[in-house]
């Protein structure tokens, strides 16, 4: 989950003066935000250092962004959640049509099975020592940000996978799922995208096998190895318009609802059903930076750090609203 530019994100410590890091967090009510201290980075350092993860991220976390711009995302307490679950609920019986209401129909019940699913931290640390940060506030340089840079971007690379690829974290026999390895999704080969008329025909089997599982009228979102991407753009010869546009103007589509994803293995693409039954994000904590000192001082340590899952999901029945299509190399 991404910061917001701006958002106040260094807590008034006042209170809380003297306590260890771990008496700060529990005193805060669980805030990740009263590990940090303006001891060795003042308040607009902690803000600059925000402003870059908040950049950086945003350029990496595609599919996260999508579940959260649709409102497919949901907090879970915090750090002390590691298993969020979810009910996996069975389909009701066909209702009965008759000319008598007082026939006796089948008396239905839904059944809601818990699926548990591991809440991991992602992370990647980094350090600033005294000389790096004495260079920067003596000399009106900005602090170094190649490695808040580079620990932002694997912590988001290492979130977005999770939701394509899934995670191989295993907790309590619990696996991590991604839209190319839930056992439920909808999978099929299809042809080289290389040759642009099959890239249409390709994408209305996906949609036909997505709706045969009674998933309809989207909101959808393609997502595509970026060579498949680029091929999207070839023209359609019965429009002379990009195939892509073509694939946006059907119904459940729309302007950017087909993207790249850097996450999926070449000859690769996913047609996601975007609704909460689907597909959501589990949040314990938004991706920011936290510090604590080492060396007497001498060394302040960083970690670029979330917490978070997608939970994709499926009936209780097997069915599916994601369509998994290989071999279009």
């Amino acid at each position: 989950m991404l910061l917001t530019p701006g958002q106040p994100t260094v807590m008034d410590l006042n209170a809380l003066a003297g306590l260890t890091a771990m008496q700060r967090f529990i005193q805060s009510g669980y805030r990740v935000d009263a590990l940090r201290t303006n001891t060795l980075l003042r308040k607009d350092d902690w803000l600059m250092l925000d402003e870059w993860v908040v950049g950086v991220s945003s350029t990496i976390l595609n599919g996260i962004a999508d579940l959260q711009a649709m409102g497919l995302s949901v907090a879970n307490g915090g750090l002390g959640t590691m298993i969020h679950a979810y009910n996996q609920v069975t389909a009701f019986t066909p209702a009965t049509i008759t000319m008598d209401p007082r026939v006796d129909a089948y008396r239905d019940r839904v059944d809601y099975k818990l699926v548990n699913v591991p809440v991991p931290c992602i992370i990647s640390p980094f350090e600033i020592n005294i000389r790096e940060l004495a260079a920067s506030r003596q000399h009106g340089h900005a602090l170094d940000r190649d490695h808040v840079d580079e620990a932002t971007r694997v912590v988001g690379e290492a979130i977005e996978s999770m939701l394509f690829n899934g995670a191989s974290l295993v907790v309590q026999g619990t696996p991590i799922y991604g839209y190319t390895t839930h056992p439920m999704r909808n999978t099929a080969a299809g042809a080289s995208w290389a040759v642009s008329t099959n890239i249409y025909p390709n994408v209305l089997t996906m949609i036909a096998g997505i709706e045969a599982d009674g998933y309809q009228n989207g909101p959808y979102r393609l997502y595509l190895h970026p060579t498949q991407y680029n091929q999207a753009f070839a023209l359609n010869a019965n429009t002379s318009q990009p195939i892509i546009s073509t694939i946006q103007g059907l119904p459940g589509f729309g302007p950017g609802s087909v993207k790249k994803a850097g996450s999926l293995t070449a000859g690769q693409a996913v047609l996601v059903s975007m609704n909460r039954n689907i597909v959501d994000l589990s949040v314990g904590q938004s991706i920011m930076p936290i510090e604590w000192q080492e060396k007497g001082g001498l060394v302040s340590e960083f970690v670029v750090f979330g917490c978070m899952v997608p939970r994709v999901k499926s009936t209780a029945d097997g069915r599916s609203g994601i369509y998994h299509m290989t071999g279009l190399t």
